[in-house]
């Protein structure tokens, strides 16, 4: 089978040359997988502009490679680029530049997690059954209350393996690696263990410190910190990877893929998690008389 054709980052940066005459405002985000999803998003947070195409660049730091490019500068007050946030607030990597806007969690999939849009997809799959029946069957806030605080250190653990360089898996890890067997919706606690005995190892064998009780200390107070504040710094993909497998096993959501889920979370959803990218853009734009002031 023929794969999919794709750019290279010269063609992906260039499209706007041919595409950018039909939008009123550039903007351009991380991946490809990501265009459609936020050619969703974007339409619906600001339908007075008019956007015929988004531009993914192919990650992050192709992201910031092409604001920083001076061709680029010279029509700043056209493009917006918006990055996910990843772990870049808590390892002082978040830069400040005029039109690079930065999701207030994790990922775009963070901000989607949303109960209305859940149980719609539900709705549309088995559209004879009752939204209150389907409601209570799923249980939403049951289950990120369950998943979100087993969830939580896992990914305090992925970021120390990133802050130290640790050169083990972290935030790509699949979700299915720390589920259980047979309920991968569950999050398997003895398999986080695990990791956490690798991280320890690494980190007391590289001498970053020096004993256990040093160790534990300083994991207990990022994760206090930094890691129970909601699903700010747990990635939004992960999340998303048990709610798929939590839903087929509560409700039928007939052919809806995991691919697709994402996608009908923008189209169902309220975006109430984007209003304050949102309201940094449209001041961004208005300042650049690109938008009304009124």
């Amino acid at each position: 089978m023929e794969s999919i054709p794709s750019y290279s980052e010269v063609g992906r940066a260039a499209r706007d040359i041919f595409w950018g005459e039909f939008n009123d405002v550039n903007f351009y985000v991380e991946d490809e997988d990501q265009e459609n999803l936020y050619f969703e998003i974007l339409g619906r947070l600001f339908p007075e502009v008019r956007i015929s195409q988004i531009f993914p660049l192919g990650g992050k730091e192709a992201v910031i490679r092409h604001v920083n490019d001076p061709v680029n500068q010279a029509k700043a007050n056209r493009s917006i680029y918006i990055v996910d946030k990843d772990f870049d607030d808590l390892h002082g990597k978040v830069l400040a530049i005029d039109n690079l806007f930065y999701l207030s969690q994790y990922s775009v999939e963070n901000l989607l997690i949303e109960e209305n849009a859940v149980v719609q997809i539900a709705v549309d799959s088995t559209p004879k059954k009752k939204r209150k029946e389907l409601e209570e069957r799923i249980e939403f806030n049951s289950f990120l209350q369950r998943s979100i605080p087993r969830i939580a250190p896992l990914f305090c653990l992925f970021f120390v393996a990133q802050y130290f360089d640790l050169g083990i898996k972290n935030c790509d890890c699949k979700p299915e690696e720390y589920s259980k067997d047979g309920a991968v919706w569950e999050i398997d606690d003895a398999k986080i263990l695990a990791y956490e005995r690798k991280v320890r190892e690494l980190l007391l064998r590289n001498n970053y410190f020096k004993n256990d009780a040093e160790f534990e200390a300083h994991m207990f107070f990022l994760l206090s910190a930094n890691f129970q504040n909601g699903t700010t710094n747990i990635g939004g993909k992960f999340i998303l990877a048990l709610l798929y497998h939590y839903l087929r096993s509560k409700v039928d959501i007939g052919n809806v893929s995991r691919d697709s889920l994402c996608y009908r979370l923008a189209r169902n959803g309220s975006l109430e998690g984007f209003v304050h990218i949102k309201e940094q853009i449209e001041r961004f734009l208005r300042n650049t008389h690109v938008l009304s002031a009124a």
